[in-house]
């Protein structure tokens, strides 16, 4: 049996409905590796018309700052900087950063926005390996992580590199990359969307019909679920993350 999850109260969007005369409008792309996609449900008029590369901007700005995977990003700047160094965060990455050491915190270290040089030795960074690593590359990883050896200064927004510590912010960037898109339809005055970057998505408001934006979570060979599931994404967002 599918199983249809709904948001448990509609946003403001969703209850007044789709503007008189609204269309469905596509805007699509690559960034991190993947692609984004973002249809919009508006009036024709009602479209900036530099919303594309407005879209195309602000993924530019998160990986220039977050990415691992481009030298010459603000991130990679970090990791290269020499033990002892203060390097200044420009405002997004600061406060991407300061999430995650919140979640890190939180978790007790399950989750660690440092653990970036245990991610590489296993080959899921961006210097993939074809070996998996041994008890003695494991061990010298570990020491050179740890989310409690950063030292960030939230005043000056300067964070201290204390020596040979890998930032890794893969796992959060890319849905501050969703938020962000949403931010940039919503100071556009659209309010009925659905952003997705690499599986990773989030809606609000409705299509130009009405209905909800569905999206279908598909079931994992194997599991106790079999049948995929149907979510209403108004005001909500959905992570996935797999091989398949």
């Amino acid at each position: 049996m599918r199983r249809v999850l709904l948001p448990p109260r509609l946003s403001a969007q969703a209850e007044a409905g789709p503007p008189p005369g609204a269309q469905s409008f596509d805007f699509h792309g690559a960034s991190m590796g993947t692609g984004w996609h973002v249809v919009v449900s508006c009036r024709p008029g009602q479209l900036p018309p530099d919303l594309q590369a407005q879209l195309q901007g602000e993924l530019d700005l998160v990986v220039a700052q977050m990415s691992h995977w481009e030298p010459g990003s603000e991130l990679s700047r970090y990791n290269a900087a020499a033990a002892g160094a203060e390097v200044e965060l420009p405002a997004e990455f600061f406060e991407v950063l300061s999430t995650a050491l919140e979640l890190a915190q939180i978790s007790d270290g399950a989750y660690d926005p440092a653990a970036g040089a245990i991610v590489d030795a296993w080959g899921f960074g961006a210097r993939s390996r074809a070996v998996v690593p041994d008890d003695e590359q494991i061990r010298e990883a570990v020491a050179r992580g740890g989310y409690q050896r950063l030292r960030l200064d939230a005043g000056k927004r300067e964070l201290m590199q204390p020596g040979g510590l890998w930032l890794d912010l893969s796992s959060i960037a890319k849905g501050y990359a969703v938020d962000r898109l949403a931010d940039c339809l919503q100071r556009a005055g659209i309010g009925h969307f659905l952003c997705e970057v690499g599986g990773e998505l989030r809606g609000q408001g409705c299509k130009p019909d009405g209905s909800p934006w569905w999206v279908t979570l598909d079931a994992v060979d194997g599991a106790t679920q079999a049948e995929p599931w149907l979510i209403a994404l108004d005001g909500l967002a959905v992570a996935t993350s797999g091989d398949t």
